[in-house]
């Protein structure tokens, strides 16, 4: 226990900085996340681009699941943002939903 005390004493100030410059470190844990919803945007409007397309530009969905009507569900999941595009075959119908909790 003296040991830590010691060196608590000893570097108080680059523990102060520290914790200050990264706080409790969430901001580390959505990185990928925040990403991940950086390449979405970056494509722009999703609706009327094939899966490829979108594939080729963030990577490949972390699920893929039938929706109604034969549709395609692919979802898209990093810690702090998930995103749900439906597909008619191979082009994009549109956001089914999405949870951006990167900047928070």
């Amino acid at each position: 226990m003296d040991d830590i005390m010691k060196f608590i004493s000893d570097y108080w100030l680059i523990i102060v900085i520290v914790i200050s410059l990264f706080g409790s470190g969430s901001w580390f844990v959505t990185l990928q996340g925040k990403e991940l919803r950086r390449k979405f945007e970056a494509l722009g409007e999703l609706k009327g681009k094939t899966k490829q397309e979108i594939i080729a530009a963030v990577g490949s969905p972390s699920a893929i699941s039938g929706a109604a009507d034969g549709k395609t569900l692919c979802q898209w999941m990093k810690t702090g943002f998930h995103i749900g595009l439906i597909f008619d075959g191979e082009v994009c119908e549109g956001i089914s939903h999405m949870a951006d909790v990167s900047e928070v």
